[in-house]
């Protein structure tokens, strides 16, 4: 976090006159927690979106060179694998403030509609054989384009993003993980472990940014929840894949406790959280 975002976060707390284990005054609970969603957390997410875009943008250049070269497959995979890993970091708060992009950026293969986005490439990127240059050069331009505009769409004040939508989005994220422990995420690239990190180090920074107003109303459920992360990212972090997990439903159990956990810091700032559907 920048330090003018740590200033920030001082000044405000201060303002609210907030101390350790005192409830979030119900007139300034919500609108700082906004101002913090609008702000730092954004800006979080805005940083992971010009990832995506410039990962997007070189690899649109390694499938389909300008000179008519061949393609740089082992380029474009390593940008795929970036702007995966970007993409996974910021998503909470892209379905939030972009929800109209999630469908181009990530592609899902079960859907047959989805004809582009970045598990549509990593299909023809990593899987045997790979497939025609025109098809990866197609592909590859219409997630550059899709990256783009993510990268306009995140720091635009018209698109508002709020501390509650942000809960419910971070809270479904955390509940997401659950399913991405049999490797369906991304079965071709193997990536499917670095989803799951990815997302955690996403959702540790943007807690991060939230929780000295969460310490302020409620200290046990801001540690619970910094050593929920940090837990779940050290287990995740030790495996050499999802093939490596040996108790699956102890980590499903702690995906769910992270979901709730936070949702519940909704009721600590007096916010509504509903958790979003990201499927």
């Amino acid at each position: 976090m920048k330090l003018h975002d740590y200033l920030f976060i001082s000044v405000i707390l201060s303002l609210a006159g907030l101390c350790p284990g005192c409830a979030v005054d119900e007139r300034t609970g919500k609108p700082l927690a906004d101002a913090l969603a609008g702000g730092p957390v954004r800006d979080y997410a805005s940083a992971q979106a010009d990832v995506v875009a410039q990962n997007c943008l070189a690899l649109q250049q390694q499938g389909a060179p300008d000179n008519g070269s061949l393609p740089d497959l082992a380029g474009a995979k390593q940008s795929w694998l970036a702007a995966r890993a970007a993409y996974d970091r910021g998503v909470a708060v892209f379905t939030v403030v972009a929800p109209d992009l999630a469908f181009q950026l990530d592609g899902p293969f079960d859907d047959s509609l989805a004809t582009s986005g970045l598990r549509q490439l990593e299909r023809v990127l990593f899987g045997t054989p790979v497939a025609p240059p025109a098809e990866v050069a197609r592909l590859a331009q219409a997630l550059g384009t899709a990256a783009v505009f993510l990268h306009t769409a995140v720091p635009d004040p018209n698109r508002p993003v709020d501390a509650a939508s942000c809960l419910g989005s971070m809270a479904a994220t955390a509940a997401q993980l659950a399913t991405k422990f049999d490797g369906s995420i991304s079965p071709y690239a193997g990536a499917a472990l670095l989803s799951i990190e990815n997302n955690l180090v996403g959702l540790q920074a943007m807690y991060a940014i939230l929780s000295p107003l969460v310490y302020s109303g409620d200290a046990a459920l801001d540690e619970a929840l910094h050593n929920r992360l940090q837990a779940l990212l050290a287990q995740v972090r030790s495996y050499a894949s999802v093939d490596s997990v040996n108790d699956k439903p102890a980590l499903l159990r702690q995906c769910a406790e992270l979901s709730l956990a936070l949702k519940q810091v909704g009721k600590v700032l007096g916010l509504s959280v509903t958790t979003v559907n990201l499927s």
